[in-house]
Parts: C-alpha cells; sequence; structure tokens
C-alpha cells in the first residue's frame, strides 16, 4: 500500500506518472495509484484531474485547499469512468467530483465509508453504486442517482433516485443517518425478501415515489415526512413506519400502495388516496390540524 499525491498543475489525465507524487507537493514520476494505494487531492496540485478508463483505489481523499475538479470521465468529458473505493473515503469542503454526461457513472463504494462534508457530486447522469456493505453519507447533496444490489448504509441529501436490493434477497439496507431523498425512493422488488432498518431512529423525508416492496421494515422513533408538489405514490408494504408528516403536497394526491400501521399522520393540507388499502393509526397526533383528512373513492374520512 501506498500513498499517491496528484501534483498537476493544470488539467491533466490521471494515468500520466508525471502527475502523481509519493509525497504531498513532491516530485512527479510516482506510479499512477493502483487498487492498494490511497490517493490525495490535498492543493498541491490543482489541475483538474479526467480519469481515461476506472481505476480501482483505497481510498479517495479530496482536500477543501483542492480546488480542481475531478471528472470521472473520458477527455470530452462526455462517458462515464467511475472509480471503485475500497477504504473509507472523504470529499471536503468546496470539492467537486464530476461523473460522465451522457452515462452514468458506475462509481463503486465497497465496504467502505464515503463521507461529503461539503464537497458535490455533479454533470448530469451520475449514480454510486454503494456496492457489498458500502455506505454513502452525503452531508451535501449527492447530485445523481444511487444504486446497490447488496447490503448496504446511507444517509444524507441524495438528488437522483435510491434504488437498492432491487434484484437479491437477504440483504439488509440501514439507514445511518437523517435522510432526505429529492428523487423515488425503492427498497427491494416483488418476491425477493430483504430488510430496511431505521434502528438509528433518524428522519426520513421522501419527494417523490417511495416503495418497500417485499421488505421487512423496522421502524425508528424519527418522522417520515412525505414533501412533494406533485402526486406521489407510497407503499409502505403493510409494515409499520414512523409517525408521518405530510408537507407540501397540497397540488398532488399521495395515492397508497399498500396497508400500513403508523403512530400518527400529520397532514394539514393535503389528501391521502387510500386506494382501497388501509392506514392504522395506534397514536394520536400531538398537534392536529383541522383539515387532516383522507379519502377513498366512496368517502372522505378525518384522521385523529
Amino acid at each position: 500500500m501506498a500513498n499517491r499525491y496528484w501534483v498537476a498543475s493544470s488539467e491533466a489525465n490521471w494515468t500520466d506518472t508525471a502527475n502523481w507524487s509519493a509525497t504531498s507537493g513532491g516530485s512527479g514520476d510516482a506510479s499512477v495509484p493502483g487498487s492498494s494505494d490511497n490517493v490525495y487531492f490535498d492543493g498541491n496540485g490543482l489541475g483538474n484531474c479526467i480519469t481515461v478508463n476506472g481505476h480501482q483505489i483505497q481510498a479517495l481523499n479530496m482536500d477543501s485547499a483542492y480546488t480542481g475538479v475531478l471528472y470521472q470521465t473520458n477527455t470530452a468529458k462526455t462517458f462515464d469512468r467511475g472509480l471503485s473505493l475500497y477504504a473509507d473515503s472523504t470529499i471536503g469542503s468546496g470539492c467537486v467530483l464530476a461523473g460522465g454526461s451522457t452515462n452514468p457513472s458506475n462509481m463503486a463504494i465497497n465496504a467502505c465509508r464515503l463521507t461529503f462534508n461539503g464537497g458535490s457530486f455533479v454533470n448530469g447522469n451520475v449514480n454510486a453504486n454503494l456496492g457489498t456493505n458500502g455506505e454513502l453519507v452525503a452531508n451535501t447533496a449527492w447530485g445523481g442517482n444511487v444504486f446497490s444490489a447488496r447490503q448496504c448504509g446511507i444517509s444524507g441529501t441524495i438528488a437522483g433516485d435510491i434504488g437498492l436490493v432491487t434484484s437479491f434477497s437477504g440483504y439488509t439496507v440501514t439507514i445511518i443517518g437523517d435522510l432526505i431523498a429529492q428523487g423515488s425512493f425503492s427498497v427491494g422488488s416483488s418476491g425477493n425478501s430483504n430488510s430496511l432498518s431505521n434502528t438509528g431512529n433518524y428522519n426520513l423525508t421522501f419527494k417523490g415515489n417511495v416503495a418497500i416492496p417485499d421488505v421487512v421494515y423496522t421502524a425508528g422513533t424519527g418522522t417520515i415526512t412525505l414533501d412533494n408538489t406533485a402526486a406521489q405514490a407510497v407503499n409502505f408494504n403493510g409494515q409499520t413506519v414512523e409517525a408521518i408528516v405530510v408537507s407540501n403536497a397540497s397540488t398532488g394526491a399521495i395515492t397508497l400502495g399498500a396497508d400500513f400501521t403508523t403512530p400518527y399522520i400529520h397532514d394539514c393540507d393535503s389528501l391521502i388516496d387510500v386506494n382501497g388499502f388501509t392506514i392504522t393509526e395506534t397514536g394520536t397526533d400531538p398537534s392536529p390540524c383541522s383539515n387532516n383528512v383522507y379519502f377513498s373513492p366512496a368517502a372522505f374520512a378525518r384522521l385523529g
């Protein structure tokens, strides 16, 4: 295992040994980082970096002093060339990690945690494949989709769609911090038995459709906020979930895709189409609204 530091002063390719040093700010001509190496962008080389092909490295660390962009793309910046990470990695404040703008970037986060501390992941159609036991902590918005075929952890703000263990069985997705899903959120698929756990008692915000078909959910004591200005489909698969808060959905009904149980639903402005399913409330909204209603095809009923 070795450390490799980016020292290019202008835009250059990852594969050029002249751009890598064995020490911070040192001379170039060190070997190109490999699968057992830790990579550092620490500001002692401010040129943009372009990955010409996908690369496997141990860890990626981008310091706020680095003002360039790490492109996971070819020289035309149009196709994906995703990195694969195998040790805990950090993207610092102001740093930019960019994916391909045409094809999704299959950046792989394998058995490690990638933490965004004020950095950003940008450029159109991008995604992170969390791999096996990978964890993504997006302290600032991850600007693309997030997918994983197997066990993983996730938290933070995800701008794109989230699709986890949609093809395999027997895996657990763990919420490891407050989560804001700005796109759709789905875990599991019909016929595949997986688990979703929020035992850390985090708050969840869903701005798009939500589906956990054939998933056993372990709820926490936080809240689930449904926050979308358009129609929103919600399928909690008959599970017991956290208290529900409905926000900013007055222009489109929330339509259920399954029964569910919750301590209460706090909904001041919107309508919930139960769509033939049943909502079971086990408690009472501590601050109920006078216009807290849901509807079925035949009737309206007041919640709480």
